[in-house]
Formats: structure tokens, sequence, C-alpha cells
């Protein structure tokens, strides 16, 4: 609960830092990009503590693994639909960059710890969100620029 709440305040930091370096573009990028990656941390410290408490004993690593995998997908299709909306490119780029992370986990972690329902369940859910993905940033590709922050 405490690492998680600290890395929370971090990024809150950050996402200041980031509003208020709007001067020095690399700092900018830089902050911005670490307060994404403390709240990503937060989420994930959050999300696998609440699947150590609501899941038994013999299927805690399956289920905090496909927890985290779906979480790192959900947070880069935002992140793509916030960069495709917004205009901007560095939030397109982190959503591209956590999908491409969630596919490595997948095909190089999960698929050999992972019990069949849990890695049946993890791909379909990654079918279904690169699917949403792709509809999202091909349907809105002129809405897209290559604005850097």
């Amino acid at each position: 609960g405490w690492f998680a709440a600290f890395c929370l305040c971090l990024a809150a930091m950050h996402f200041a830092g980031a509003r208020k370096a709007l001067d020095d573009a690399r700092l900018t990028t830089f902050t911005y990009i670490a307060a994404h990656g403390c709240l990503l941390v937060a989420l994930m410290r959050i999300v696998g503590t609440w699947a150590v408490h609501n899941s038994s004993p013999s299927e805690r690593s399956s289920f905090v693994s496909a927890l985290e995998s779906l979480l790192l997908a959900l947070y880069g299709i935002f992140g793509l639909i916030y960069g495709v909306l917004r205009k901007q490119l560095i939030d397109r780029w982190l959503g591209i960059f956590l999908l491409c992370i969630v596919i490595a986990k997948l095909y190089l972690w999960d698929v050999w710890q992972l019990d069949r329902f849990y890695r049946i369940s993890a791909f379909v859910l990654l079918g279904v969100l690169l699917l949403g993905a792709s509809y999202v940033y091909s349907r809105f590709r002129s809405r897209a620029s290559d604005r850097w922050p």
C-alpha cells in the first residue's frame, strides 16, 4: 500500500513538473514519460495486491500475470486513444510501446507460466484490444498529427 501511494505521489509530482517545464522540450518529455512510468507501476502494484487477496493460492501467479497484461494493454490503448484525440505524438508512441511490451510479455513469458484458462483468455482479450486500437487509429488517422509535447 505504501509503495503504491509513493508511486502515485511521484507520478503527480512528475505530471506537475512536466506542465511547469514547458520551456525545455527534452525536460518536459522526460518528466512526462517518468510520470507515466510511476503511474503505471502504482497501478500494477494496486492490481497485484488486489489479485493476491482475491485469488486462490494455486491460481495466484496466473491471475496476477493475466491482470498485469490486461492493465498494460488497457493503459496502452487509452494512451493511444488519448494521443490521437489530443494530437500528441508522445502519447501515441507510449501507447504503441506499451502494446508492444504486452505482446512480448504474452508470447515470451505468459505462454509458459499461465494456466490454460488464463492463457486463452489473455490471448482473446489482447486480440480484442488490438482490434479496437487498430480501428481507433485508422478511423482517426486524419486527426493524428506529429506534434511533440
